[in-house]
């Protein structure tokens, strides 16, 4: 049977008809269900007070009928009666199989609101493993910044402990060089010194050989004069004892000042083994350090490409989120309105 929105005076009187041929009471609320549920009462009221208001009058004017006009009226009221029975027996099961319609939506509906809530938790989840893996990336790109700044720092005291050494080395060979150049003055000294010795030593023999040949000339008039000339000699050979020990004395000098050269040049030796340490050290480190930029520069790029893929990753779980819970608004949405369709009677 058709429902509508609106009701009229014919509907009300086709309901009221059909109660009175039904042998029912025809009140305002079975009229009402008799017409679907819809309309005011106030308005099936009035249509109600219209149709008695008219039915007396026709009453008051109808002459009295033959029994076969009776029987007529009868057999025609229960025909209406069965056919009212039918449309209702029609509705009901319309309204049935409508029901169990509604309700195979409803259990399907909620079927699909719980697969998306099961897959909403599930994309939470890898949400949450994705915001961890991140964290994890960022200690490690911290952690190895770290790592470089350290070792930069260690590259930097190297650098300043190499160029003390560099400055140490520098002082020792400068005192190398004045010891070189004293010694070479010295030897210099000494060379001109026993030169001048030299000299002396052959000028004092030929005078001595002059003076013998004198003294060998005139022996027998400078006998008075030898033991001067004894005395003389004795003076000279004093001399030249002493001049041979100064010149032992410089030459034991000689020997402590190359010694002191030798020991100075061991040390520098040492230090240029250190400074070659120092500089292998240097190398090793400028290489670390070149190893952990390259392999900080591969991890930078390594967690660029891990963060961006996370993000593109992020950005479509987030994308499959927002259309799932788009959905499972929809489907909310879906199931409000199925609930609102349901008729007045199944509420």
């Amino acid at each position: 049977m058709a429902r509508h929105s609106q009701i009229d005076k014919s509907r009300v009187q086709q309901a009221r008809t059909q109660l009175i041929a039904r042998g029912e009471n025809p009140t305002i609320d079975l009229i009402r269900l008799e017409l679907g549920n819809v309309g005011s009462k106030t308005t099936i009221h009035r249509y109600v007070k219209e149709l008695e208001a008219e039915h007396q009058g026709l009453e008051l004017e109808k002459p009295q009928l033959s029994e076969e006009l009776n029987h007529l009226i009868q057999a025609v009221a229960e025909r209406l009666t069965q056919e009212a029975h039918a449309a209702v027996a029609e509705d009901r099961a319309a309204l049935a199989q409508e029901r169990t319609k509604h309700q195979a939506q409803m259990n399907q509906a909620t079927q699909q609101i719980e697969q998306e809530k099961a897959v909403n938790e599930q994309l939470s989840k890898q949400l949450e493993i994705l915001q961890q893996r991140h964290q994890t990336a960022l200690q490690q790109l911290q952690q190895t910044e770290l790592e470089r700044t350290q070792l930069y720092q260690a590259h930097k005291d190297a650098e300043i402990r190499l160029q003390d050494r560099d400055a140490q080395i520098q002082s020792l060979e400068d005192k190398h060089q004045h010891a070189r150049e004293a010694l070479e003055h010295y030897r210099q000294a000494s060379k001109e010194q026993r030169d001048q010795e030299q000299r002396r030593h052959e000028r004092i023999e030929q005078q001595l050989q002059v003076e013998i040949r004198q003294l060998r000339q005139s022996l027998v008039v400078q006998q008075n004069e030898l033991t001067q000339l004894n005395r003389h000699n004795e003076r000279l050979q004093a001399e030249y004892q002493q001049v041979q020990s100064q010149y032992k004395d410089s030459q034991t000098s000689v020997l402590k000042q190359q010694q002191q050269l030798e020991l100075a040049e061991q040390k520098r030796l040492m230090l240029e083994g250190e400074q070659q340490k120092l500089r292998a050290q240097l190398e090793y480190g400028q290489q670390e350090q070149q190893r952990l930029l390259t392999a900080q520069e591969k991890h930078r790029v390594l967690y660029t490409e891990q963060l961006i893929s996370e993000r593109t990753q992020y950005a479509l779980l987030r994308n499959e989120l927002e259309q799932n819970q788009a959905a499972y608004l929809k489907l909310q949405q879906q199931l409000e309105q199925l609930l609102s369709s349901k008729p007045a009677g199944e509420q």
